[in-house]
């Protein structure tokens, strides 16, 4: 596998920047650190087995995403919330949304075509899941300047059992995330003005799925600076974004055959408001604090049925070797970047491009996190699928690096990952096994 640089051709010619700041896109000198894959060819056996191996998870977890969707023929978890919606939606008829309207509105394409069954139900999720995939690589091979490294992270998306079992099902956190990562790549790989503007729309449409995604506005500023604009742009872009929300907003209203005013649509967003303001009573045994989601304390089983001497059930369980990797990932990227502000703060040196890299990889994660780090709302693991997405991004930089050093740890690491990956995948699709062994697939009481 070949560590390639992102060309950065068309970026504006690089000007002297403040000691320490991490250069733009077009960055000139660098800096190599623990998080940096850098140029170098490995053996070409271990790189193309490497890369192969890259290939077929991308294509298991295409597979996997849409294998037996029509499973099962009954609501999974919360999906009866969001299907209701989009029932009404398509008859025309007014109901109570505890989220903005666009998370079932895309749910309408595919119950049209395929029927108000089970495979109608999830094809625009399981479509979603596909998308996360493609742009997670995207955004992990701008942020760290290495093809490599986006192609991990996407195969580790892809091979990932929490991505997977969320593609399965028709709730509205993937397409939450499509959007978010849209926004977040149209800023990173921004040429000019115009391209900030389309992840304002990008925001606008995550923000209409559900509210949370307004966080992704945080990031705003600090992509505006790393391409030498003016951090004042993000006023326009949230005025922008807020547009996008009102317009889709308005069209739900006028397919449910509603008056639209100005009056009524503050009244309707005021009441979503003290809705989920009011979610502060810890009685769901689902729940869980957002510092327990790296320790993966609680996934939720979505489903589960015995047929026969079976069972049949899906649970969001990641990858448990990616997962914990990437919580270590992100321990050690804290404490790298933690030194590198201490002697920077004691010998006035730079950070390295590296560890300045990773700090926008943890400062992503943590505002996509944010909501339930401020507030006491009750939540729940699948409000991580964004950042831990992104943390996974973290890892293959890791990984890359480490690689460059010992080429046979990638491969290995993608053969341990492939491992975990078929043993728990009847866990994520939804597949007929033993009662034994659903049990020791999931031994803590915590993940059953």
């Amino acid at each position: 596998m070949m560590t390639e640089g992102v060309s950065d051709s068309a970026s504006p010619p690089a000007r002297a920047l403040p000691e320490g700041t991490e250069p733009g896109p077009a960055g000139g000198g660098r800096e190599d650190g623990p998080g940096e894959a850098r140029a170098s060819s490995l053996p070409s056996s271990l790189g193309f087995a490497s890369t192969a191996l890259c290939v077929g998870l991308l294509i298991l977890g295409a597979f996997w995403r849409f294998v037996d969707l029509d499973y099962p023929p009954t609501f999974s978890f919360d999906e009866h919330h969001f299907i209701s919606n989009a029932r009404n939606y398509m008859a025309g008829r007014a109901d109570w949304n505890d989220h903005p309207p666009l998370g079932k509105l895309v749910l309408i394409p595919a119950m049209k075509v395929l029927g108000d069954c089970g495979l109608g139900w999830r094809l625009s999720s399981a479509l979603a899941g596909l998308a996360i995939v493609v742009l997670s690589g995207l955004i992990a091979a701008r942020i760290f300047r290495a093809r490599t490294v986006g192609l991990l992270t996407a195969a580790f998306v892809a091979a990932d059992g929490f991505f997977i079992s969320y593609a399965r099902t028709a709730l509205i956190d993937n397409p939450l995330t499509v959007w978010v990562y849209a926004a977040l790549a149209l800023m990173l790989y921004a040429r000019s003005l115009a391209w900030f503007a389309w992840a304002a729309v990008a925001i606008g449409l995550a923000v209409s799925t559900k509210w949370t995604g307004a966080c992704v506005v945080l990031l705003a500023p600090i992509m505006l600076i790393r391409q030498r604009r003016s951090a004042l742009h993000v006023a326009w872009m949230f005025a922008l974004a807020s547009l996008v929300y009102l317009a889709i907003s308005a069209a739900a209203l006028l397919i449910t055959h509603q008056p639209i005013s100005p009056a009524g649509m503050m009244r309707s967003n005021w009441h979503l408001l003290r809705h989920h303001a009011g979610f502060t009573v810890w009685d769901n045994s689902a729940s869980s604090r957002w510092y327990t989601w790296p320790f993966l304390a609680r996934p939720i089983v979505m489903h589960f049925a015995r047929v026969g001497d079976a069972v049949r059930a899906t649970s969001t369980l990641g990858n448990l070797l990616l997962w914990f990797g990437t919580t270590a990932a992100l321990a050690a990227a804290l404490a790298g970047l933690a030194r590198s502000l201490w002697r920077k703060l004691r010998a006035r040196t730079s950070v390295a491009t590296a560890h300045c890299r990773e700090a926008l990889v943890i400062a992503s994660m943590v505002a996509l996190t944010l909501p339930f780090i401020v507030s006491n709302r009750q939540s729940y693991i699948f409000h991580y699928l964004g950042a831990y997405g992104l943390g996974l991004g973290l890892l293959a930089s890791r990984v890359a690096a480490m690689g460059q050093r010992r080429p046979w740890v990638t491969l290995g690491f993608l053969l341990g990952v492939a491992g975990v990956s078929l043993l728990y995948v009847p866990l994520w699709t939804g597949a007929a096994i033993t009662q034994r062994g659903f049990d020791l697939r999931l031994p803590f009481p915590g993940w059953r």
